[in-house]
């Protein structure tokens, strides 16, 4: 047998025995009655016996975490009564769907590859022998970060699921058929599980500010600044905005998000994308790209206006004494509350000053670091890494030196 297929088999016969012993005590063995599993064949299976299945071709653009899969344990398999399990093999950068079983809890056996794993309100790596419970009514989700492949072994605390697999699925040997969106929901059904998407789909509204992938990072009496950080495949609530909005995409990526109840749209962004919206509207968000999707997102107390073209021209200022030490500054958009600028600052490039400043915030698209001087004072050093935000009072005429890599900022200006 399969070294890795030793230690998860292993492992699974522990926890299987531990919780029998649980059961039953010693002591009252003789006169247990037999269990309803009586029936249930004695099962050893090599790594690749079992009901193997091939997973049917998804006609939208998501992707189940493997082709195949084998069931080992069930009703239908050896007429279990109250287990089952199987294994797949999750390729490197493979993604496990945000997911959550409503009946059975669950245990997952990690052997080889590293998981990075999102369950409920945790998140961390895991690797070659981990371990992860799944009680029911939890979210999970995880991701092949590693180079090799995961052999995964699932066990269930109840049959159904299998069901779900089965409908989703077909003999290996077969041809897969497509599936839409709509059947995946139907398959779920069966098996009393539910995936994000179709969790959002299914609940009114929350507010923003209950939305549990954002994170707040600043708030005064002007502005409410979030994180929001989604891992692959996973989505935010539905939800609603009451205040004016502008989002700061920080390393761009891809998404599936409904607006105001409209069919889903995907879009793509790049680094340092902005976008403003006014307060009144309902999304859901997707992440379907490979990748964590960060975004800065500020909510504003206050109406901020209309959004309008910026009429200040572009700018590229180089070094008098290098020519590829440059700043370019390229003017957005603004409402009547604010301005937005691009900037993007070369190693040892420095941004004169001007005159007297507003207040600013910078959203750091990569890290930066740059030295500050105001005429009169000391200079002052500031670094942000990517996500980060730093608030700037307004003031005097300031000159920025970059002192370190190149620096891509998103400037918001207030008016």
């Amino acid at each position: 047998m399969h070294a890795r297929s030793v230690s998860a088999v292993g492992i699974a016969i522990a926890i299987i025995a531990g919780t029998v012993g649980l059961a039953v005590s010693p002591a009252d063995q003789s006169d247990a009655p037999r269990s309803s599993d009586a029936s249930a064949r004695p099962l050893m299976l090599d790594i690749n016996e079992g009901e193997l299945r091939t997973r049917r071709l998804h006609t939208d653009s998501s992707s189940p975490a493997s082709s195949q899969f084998i069931l080992k344990v069930s009703p239908k398999n050896n007429g279990s009564e109250h287990l089952v399990a199987g294994t797949e093999v999750l390729a490197p950068g493979a993604t496990l769907p945000k997911h959550r079983h409503l009946v059975q809890d669950e245990i997952l056996l990690i052997e080889g590859g590293t998981a990075h794993v999102w369950l409920g309100d945790q998140e961390r790596d895991l690797h070659s022998g981990g371990l992860v419970f799944i009680p029911a009514n939890t979210w999970i989700s995880g991701k092949n970060v590693g180079t090799t492949p995961i052999e995964l072994t699932f066990v269930f605390s109840a049959p159904g699921f299998e069901e779900t697999m089965r409908c989703n699925s077909v003999p290996a040997g077969e041809t897969p058929t497509p599936i839409t969106p709509e059947q995946q929901k139907e398959c779920a059904h069966l098996g009393h599980a539910e995936s994000a998407g179709s969790a959002t789909a299914a609940q009114p509204p929350i507010s923003a500010d209950e939305v549990t992938l954002r994170h707040r990072v600043h708030a005064d009496g002007r502005v409410t600044i979030f994180l929001l950080d989604i891992p692959p495949g996973q989505a935010t609530v539905l939800h609603r905005h009451d205040h004016d909005m502008l989002s700061v995409f920080v390393n761009g990526g891809r998404t599936r998000a409904s607006f105001n109840g409209a069919a889903p749209v995907e879009d793509s962004f790049t680094p340092g994308d902005v976008r403003f919206r006014s307060a009144g509207f309902t999304h859901s968000t997707e992440n379907i790209g490979a990748e964590r999707f960060l975004c800065v997102i500020f909510e504003f107390v206050d109406s901020q206006g209309a959004r309008a073209s910026a009429t200040r021209p572009a700018s590229h200022i180089c070094n008098p004494d290098n020519r590829t030490a440059c700043v370019d500054e390229r003017p957005l958009f603004c409402t009547s509350r604010f301005c937005v600028d691009d900037l993007v600052m070369a190693p040892g490039a420095v941004r004169p000053a001007g005159g007297v400043t507003n207040d600013r915030i910078l959203v750091a698209v990569s890290g930066y670091t740059f030295s500050q001087e105001i005429p009169g004072t000391a200079a002052t050093v500031h670094t942000r890494k990517s996500g980060e935000i730093e608030r700037l009072a307004g003031g005097p005429a300031r000159r920025w030196t970059n002192t370190g890599d190149p620096a891509h900022l998103v400037v918001v200006t207030f008016r």
